[in-house]
């Protein structure tokens, strides 16, 4: 076991407590922001590689280990806080790196009913670390070991055909998953050109103003819905960030 890499990923459910007389709280997904926010000035990271059909929001830390946000397409706005370690030589920096992550969540979670409270909130937030919730969801931690187990080279060569056979089965998979990346990112980029777009329509309307001002009318009409696209669009993905993960992931 000492020649081995340790890793435990754990996931904390994030809980609002909401104030005598509060009607609403956040969601999972707004606290998430708060604590992403709350961690940047605590401990140095960087963002993970962006994923066209997957908007898993988090980052990596400066030792190793990665900070995300973790929730099903279905459930996006009500999500869990996810932490992993960084790659342990031995149990006792595991361990360690564990106790880091409890005590580093916990500061976030004061951090977050602070900024709460600038924002005109009266609950607070707290960190649970359990198995499963009252409403039967599960969650907790996934430990992971690094195992080398050679393959003598008359071993590789028996089991070459079954690797090629599995790659090529998953050739079609993967050509729709670019296929659907692809046109995901142009329909992203062909919202924001539409007002470009727009100058057309309004340039003919401003031709046939005098000559027929109902046509006109609806030119204008449609030279404004382009020029608004962009607008409209990021609207959209910041009003319903729940619905933009439950259709990219469709396409997935």
């Amino acid at each position: 076991m000492r020649e081995r890499v340790f890793g435990i990923e754990t996931e904390y459910a994030v809980i609002y407590h909401p104030a005598r007389g509060e009607l609403g709280w956040p969601t999972n997904l707004e606290l998430y922001a708060l604590f992403e926010a709350q961690l940047r000035p605590r401990v140095a990271s960087l963002p993970r590689a962006a994923s066209l059909l997957r908007s898993k929001r988090g980052c990596f830390l400066e030792n190793g280990g990665s900070f995300h946000y973790e929730a099903t397409p279905h459930h996006f706005e009500h999500g869990l806080l996810e932490l992993a370690s960084p790659e342990c030589r031995d149990p006792f920096a595991l361990l360690a790196c564990e106790r880091a992550k409890d005590e580093l969540v916990e500061e976030l979670a004061h951090g977050v009913t602070a900024e709460l409270a600038r924002r005109g909130w009266g609950g607070r937030v707290r960190i649970g670390k359990n198995n499963v919730d009252s409403q039967g969801h599960t969650f907790g931690s996934h430990e992971s070991y690094w195992v080398e187990d050679r393959l003598s080279p008359a071993e590789r060569l028996r089991l070459a055909p079954l690797w090629a056979a599995l790659w090529l089965a998953t050739l079609p998979a993967l050509a729709w998953l670019v296929a659907a990346a692809l046109l995901a990112a142009l329909a992203a980029v062909a919202a924001f050109l539409l007002p470009l777009v727009a100058f057309a329509p309004w340039a003919l309307a401003a031709l046939l103003s005098r000559r027929a001002e109902t046509a006109a009318a609806a030119l204008r009409r449609a030279a404004d819905a382009l020029a608004s696209a962009p607008s409209r669009l990021f609207r959209f993905v910041s009003e319903h960030p729940g619905e933009v993960a439950r259709r990219l992931a469709w396409l997935e």
